[in-house]
């Protein structure tokens, strides 16, 4: 029997039922961001979520800490901002969270204004897939939504061919992709514009200010299609500028979960999956929800008998521990002369085109069909691509904002 053309990807019968348990969830920041899904965060205009995920995308480039967690391999990142001009961009990661061009250089490809095609448009997915795939982007955030469409934001059709067009060929093609809205005028009917915005993302998230709380901020879990999230809540911190969770969110019934994940002596590094297997083995049930805040607690949280917990400093959360750190201090989560060499794709088929060494043979379909192959190499930015090192040599003139200014 024919298996059929590959664009297809049909199923494997055989295979899928053969799985004896659910595969294990493929975190890039875990409780947060899911590796190969779209994921959505909107609010106020003056809440952060610009800043949010400037800190978000940079950790992840970098191998710091994400959110309090422990650091990990750093991975390539794709940031296309239609809201904030160079100046702004580089006070943030130069100033602000202490990252220098040469930690940004090659991981975090970061497009100011680019001059994309709307990507509700063949053209514009096309664009944007170009891009995706020459920087090698484990990690697409698009600031924002309303800015990337030709349509009409009250029309559900502007989205669903933005989901055609763009944001499906980049899930197709192993990205993760999240992108930035704002809350509508009612911040309880949810974000602005068409219903469709909801239908095609895996996880929506509602970022507001905690009121009397001075730089805390609450993520709520608006939709949430596979049941891996659970609400929790940041606090703002400086010097570097980063978020980290307020543990004291933790629920009682999650509490009661990590202590018996501590007494049986699962190790706090351990996977969510492992850690359901291990109480079920010991007659232990849990929620999934409950679990997942559980597990996100004990990596992030102090240990068992009030010690830090794992890649942390004493008073802090999710600061790396100094032997962690690089020679200059801005590679944190690597061990001296340990960097990870390049990104070279996640999904297998993006595996065995790198591996192979020529050009890819990964195809972006659209209703227009296959973009042509891209040239590897050199990555290619379209727009305003930032050069973090002759942005950081620049001098920065006096800033004519008046305060702070926390993001959009």
């Amino acid at each position: 029997m024919s298996q059929g053309p590959p664009w297809a990807h049909l199923l494997d019968w055989d295979e899928a039922f053969g799985v004896t348990e659910p595969e294990e969830i493929r975190w890039l920041a875990e409780g947060y961001i899911e590796r190969g899904k779209l994921f959505a965060v909107y609010g106020d205009m003056k809440v952060g979520k610009s800043l949010l995920a400037q800190d978000v995308a940079a950790a992840i480039a970098t191998g710091r800490s994400v959110l309090g967690l422990p650091p990990q391999q750093p991975e390539n990142v794709l940031y296309l901002d239609f809201e904030n001009d160079r100046d702004l961009i580089t006070e943030r990661f130069r100033d602000k969270m202490a990252y220098t061009a040469a930690s940004l250089k090659n991981r975090l490809f970061y497009a100011s204004y680019p001059e994309l095609k709307p990507l509700d448009t063949p053209d514009g997915g096309r664009m944007a897939c170009e891009l995706a795939y020459n920087t090698r982007a484990a990690l697409i955030i698009i600031d924002t939504t309303s800015r990337v469409i030709d349509g009409a934001e009250s029309s559900n059709d502007t989205f669903a061919d933005l989901y055609k067009y763009t944001l499906m060929p980049l899930l197709r093609m192993g990205h993760t992709v999240g992108r930035l809205d704002h809350e509508g005028k009612d911040p309880g009917k949810g974000q602005r514009g068409a219903s469709a915005k909801d239908a095609d993302i895996h996880v929506l998230w509602h970022l507001t200010e905690v009121p009397g709380m001075k730089d805390v901020l609450a993520m709520h879990v608006e939709l949430d299609r596979s049941r891996h999230y659970s609400d929790f809540r940041l606090r703002r911190l400086d010097s570097p500028l980063r978020h980290e969770p307020m543990l004291e969110a933790v629920t009682p019934v999650q509490a009661g979960i990590c202590a018996e994940l501590d007494r049986i002596g699962v190790p706090r590094t351990a996977s969510r999956r492992d850690c359901g297997t291990t109480l079920r083995a010991h007659g232990f049930s849990a929620r999934t929800e409950d679990l997942a805040a559980a597990v996100r607690y004990r990596k992030s949280g102090p240990g068992p008998s009030g010690t830090q917990g794992p890649g942390t400093i004493d008073g802090t959360t999710g600061q790396t521990a100094p032997d962690l750190l690089g020679p200059s201090g801005d590679h944190w989560g690597h061990r001296h002369g340990t960097m990870a060499p390049p990104y070279t794709g996640d999904q297998g088929q993006s595996r065995a085109a790198m591996a192979n060494g020529h050009q890819a043979d990964m195809h972006a379909h659209t209703q227009t069909g296959a973009y042509a192959p891209i040239q590897t190499g050199a990555p290619t930015q379209t727009g305003d691509g930032i050069d973090w090192l002759r942005a950081y040599e620049m001098t920065l003139p006096a800033p004519k904002r008046r305060g702070t200014r926390r993001g959009g």
